[in-house]
């Protein structure tokens, strides 16, 4: 068994995330949909994030005896798990309270998987870093080496992040889905929105937007749009053609299937889809049918009308059982639902709404609901422990 002596030798070696932690119990498996086992005793776990915030101060928990402790599986990413994991020692008690971060390991076997990672680790670091996004922490590498002690060019790379109190997912299905209100979730969907127009504005295609990859921060409060393993960079008119479709089946747009092409309003289009999730909890009647088990019907998707979808003409009737302030006028509220429906999810990208417009249209819902409009201003000036303790050479 190693000891703490031993644990900081292997992190002079290896670099604190070089450390092979001990599973101090066995890994969980999610209870329900979501990030978390239980989406309130992760948020209150996230929110006992301490002031730690330079190498001296982890490298000295690490002298006293400190070690990483792997706590519980939170997840997978596009390739990797992710794990909750605390800065602690079990042998005796400091003072200082111990550090959580969600770690994602992902093992690589060629230079290209290997570049792939870091790519998506170098774009949070360094474009995607405001507060409007789940918050890098650091990067570090354990390469796999031979008998002689040589590179493989194999080997596990390590990113620490901001740990979230749930995803959208939890606001779609799930115990805790039916805890959230229409103004709880037209507030989330804007701070959502705002995301992934910053994503665009910097010239970026998420190309993975699901309900798993928009997380809400540790008090539950905030969207924010992660999880950039797929990210592409681009220009904002540019159209990008590939092989093969890249993303989630259920939340790529008509003309990825179709065309194999890629702009950032299939961004747009992936979110009205979880818009509409939001609201009746499942797909839209044409994605449902062109993925429906046994009878895929991929034209119902080309030719998708929502105005003629079933839930499209359900939301005034919706609303109306929606608990929603006194001064909001129902029916104008509907009205702008069905608005941002049509206006995101047009078939024909050149009719559909950019992210910017997407945006705005769901920031006036959301202030109709009686939130604040300052979208940027609630995200940016978030609470969040920075905690950047390893500087990775990329």
């Amino acid at each position: 068994m190693f000891t703490c002596a031993h644990r900081l030798l292997l992190l002079l070696v290896c670099g604190v995330g070089g450390v092979r932690v001990e599973q101090n119990d066995e890994q969980h498996h999610l209870e329900h949909s979501g990030l978390a086992p239980s989406e309130s005793s992760l948020a209150e776990e996230s929110r006992a994030l301490t002031g730690l915030q330079n190498p001296k101060q982890i490298r000295t928990l690490l002298k006293q005896g400190y070690q990483w402790t792997y706590t519980k599986w939170l997840g997978s990413g596009s390739f990797g798990d992710i794990n909750l994991m605390h800065l602690r020692c079990p042998k005796r008690e400091h003072t200082v309270l111990d550090l959580p971060v969600a770690r994602k390991s992902q093992f690589y076997g060629t230079i290209e998987e290997r570049d792939m990672i870091l790519e998506e680790a170098k774009i949070m670091k360094d474009e995607f870093n405001s507060r409007a996004f789940p918050q890098y922490f650091s990067t570090y590498e354990e390469p796999k080496m031979d008998k002689e002690g040589q590179p493989t060019g194999k080997g596990t790379i390590y990113v620490d992040m901001e740990v979230a109190g749930g995803t959208f997912k939890n606001l779609i299905k799930g115990p805790t889905a039916d805890q959230y209100q229409l103004p709880n979730k037209a507030s989330l969907f804007a701070d959502a929105m705002y995301g992934v127009q910053e994503i665009n504005r910097l010239g970026y295609i998420h190309r993975d937007l699901k309900p798993e990859n928009v997380f809400l921060s540790a008090d539950l409060n905030h969207a924010l749009v992660g999880d950039f393993g797929l990210t592409e960079e681009t220009v904002p008119t540019a159209i990008k053609e590939t092989p093969d479709p890249i993303g989630t089946l259920t939340h790529m747009a008509p003309e990825v299937h179709k065309d194999h092409e890629y702009n950032p309003k299939q961004d747009v289009w992936a979110m009205g889809v979880i818009f509409y999730q939001m609201i009746h909890k499942r797909f839209p009647d044409g994605v449902k049918q062109a993925f429906a088990i046994g009878n895929q019907d991929m034209g119902k998707l080309y030719n998708m009308d929502i105005t003629k979808d079933a839930g499209y003409e359900f939301v005034p009737n919706w609303v109306e059982e929606q608990q929603v302030p006194d001064s909001t006028d129902k029916a104008k509220l509907a009205r702008d639902m069905q608005d941002l429906l049509k206006g995101m999810l047009q078939v024909d990208p050149k009719g559909r709404m950019d992210a910017a417009e997407a945006f705005e249209q769901a920031v006036e819902i959301s202030k109709d609901l009686g939130n604040p409009g300052d979208i940027k201003e609630k995200l940016l000036t978030r609470e969040v422990t920075d905690c950047h303790y390893c500087n990775f050479k990329f």
